[in-house]
């Protein structure tokens, strides 16, 4: 339908056409197709901070993180107040610069008016790749202690809630920092907490066996690791 849409010229013509068409593109995964509309919207619009923001999200989707700083960046000169920083955070631990990444992710930690999960989970990341672990499991336990909540409205107005994801990989990153710094029983701890979160993802059962091996647990360790085996099928 779309193209004969474009053909016989039913396509999008305004800006907020080629937005709303980005953003379904976007959300079936087609990144290339909604960096394109993106871009329209751009062309028509220079000034709608949002037009950059999303084609960078699309950059970042799609691993192209130097291409997404600069619209990120842009984003942010055109919207000083919008949380356009813990994306940005998020392409430069992509490419390895992490100091960076921390300056934004504190950015970001201070401009939202909530509690910013995605900034302290990636700032914790970056401070993890710095090797410096005891402000990496400070990050991870402020996300873990808030414990905070994604919801979304039915459409019979009923409000369902659920726990932010980023709380379960919170937990296995503060326990792969602990495994860093020797203490295997408080990352055993954690990997476990992962894993009655998220009992389906194999890497918290790998991280876990690691934790047991090195405490010399080979019986769990196996078992975790067989566990692990079973959920990569």
């Amino acid at each position: 339908m779309g193209f004969f849409a474009d053909l016989f010229g039913f396509g999008p013509k305004t800006a907020a056409d080629y937005g709303k068409r980005g953003m379904a593109f976007r959300e079936k995964g087609a990144f290339e197709r909604a960096v394109a509309d993106f871009s329209e919207v751009i062309r028509l619009d220079p000034q709608l901070s949002d037009a950059f923001f999303w084609r960078g999200k699309c950059y970042n989707e799609k691993g192209e993180f130097r291409k997404a700083i600069p619209d990120f960046t842009e984003a942010i000169r055109l919207d000083p107040e919008h949380d356009d920083y813990t994306e940005r955070a998020f392409a430069y631990i992509g490419l390895g610069e992490y100091d960076n990444a921390i300056a934004d992710c504190t950015k970001a930690i201070r401009l939202k008016s909530g509690f910013a999960a995605e900034a302290y989970y990636n700032r914790g990341i970056a401070h993890s790749q710095k090797k410096d672990l005891d402000k990496a499991i400070a990050d991870f336990s402020e996300l873990i202690q808030a414990k905070p909540m994604n919801w979304e409205m039915s459409s019979d107005g009923k409000m369902n809630t659920w726990l932010n994801p980023l709380v379960k990989h919170a937990y296995n990153c503060r326990g792969n920092a602990y495994v860093q710094k020797g203490e295997h029983s408080k990352a055993i701890a954690d990997f476990t907490e992962a894993i009655r979160l998220d009992p389906t993802q194999p890497i918290f059962y790998e991280c876990r066996a690691s934790a047991f091996r090195a405490l010399g647990e080979a019986v769990k360790a196996a078992s975790d690791e067989k566990k692990a085996r079973e959920l990569r099928g």
